[in-house]
């Protein structure tokens, strides 16, 4: 009996042994598989953030060769732009020297053109001052006389009112101007009545110039006839207005 209760109580312990171990070992797998569902799930996190990075990656790369390539243009639009100012620079300078060279050009062709008008001018003034020195009317009173004594000589009257006739006849003759002249001095006098004041004439040679520049010597004789025409004949005068509307175009 007592025998039977010792190897009960044995078993009893063995049991109790065995239970703990069981309980320990399915602890210890539950532990385990725990840490095996976590390591699986990290590991899907893990492969799908691997891809994220891998596309992101390439997307940098994809990026990184855009941006040396857009690099890449704009040092060549650069290059170019230099090259077009340069040009442009180079074009100017010329463009301002073949104006300065055709002014010059323009201004010793007013001065020769000067000089040439210089002698008939001078030629066409003498005629005006020797046929003034032949109208004082005092000159006129031996024709008057020589034509009395004729009408004597031919019996005709010499009545007073017929001295007269021949008188104003002679001096109408002396003052009588020709038909050119007159007509010249007409004009001259309606030139006057009109005349425009010299400011004016200056600042719409200036508009007109600033207008045709762009056909380059062109404009310089379509401003100098415009200003002939509003009466300013003078060479030097021209020649100023015209420089001074040149610079004020640049």
């Amino acid at each position: 009996m007592a025998e039977t209760d010792k190897h009960a109580e044995k078993n009893k312990v063995i049991c109790v042994n065995v239970n703990e171990e069981t309980q320990r070992l399915l602890s210890s797998l539950k532990n385990k598989s725990e840490f095996i569902r976590e390591a699986v799930k990290d590991k899907f996190i893990y492969e799908k953030f691997r891809e994220e990075y891998t596309n992101l990656k390439g997307e940098i790369e994809r990026s990184r060769t855009e941006n040396e390539e857009l690099k890449s243009e704009n040092e060549k639009i650069k290059t170019e732009r230099k090259q077009y100012e340069k040009k442009i620079k180079e074009l100017t300078k010329i463009k301002e020297e073949y104006e300065k060279e055709e002014y010059k050009r323009y201004i010793e062709r007013q001065k020769q053109e000067k000089e040439e008008n210089k002698a008939p001018l001078i030629v066409a003034e003498k005629p005006k001052e020797v046929n003034e020195e032949k109208k004082p009317e005092k000159a006129e009173l031996p024709k008057i006389s020589e034509k009395n004594e004729l009408m004597l000589k031919q019996g005709k009257t010499t009545l007073e009112s017929d001295i007269i006739n021949v008188a104003k006849e002679e001096i109408a003759a002396v003052n009588e101007k020709p038909e050119e002249l007159r007509k010249e001095n007409e004009k001259e006098k309606e030139a006057e009545n009109k005349k425009i004041p010299e400011s004016d004439i200056i600042k719409g040679a200036k508009e007109i110039y600033n207008k045709y520049k762009k056909y380059g010597k062109s404009a310089i004789k379509i401003t100098e006839k415009y200003l002939q025409k509003r009466g300013i004949n003078d060479t030097g005068k021209i020649n100023e207005i015209i420089e001074d509307a040149v610079k004020n175009s640049r």
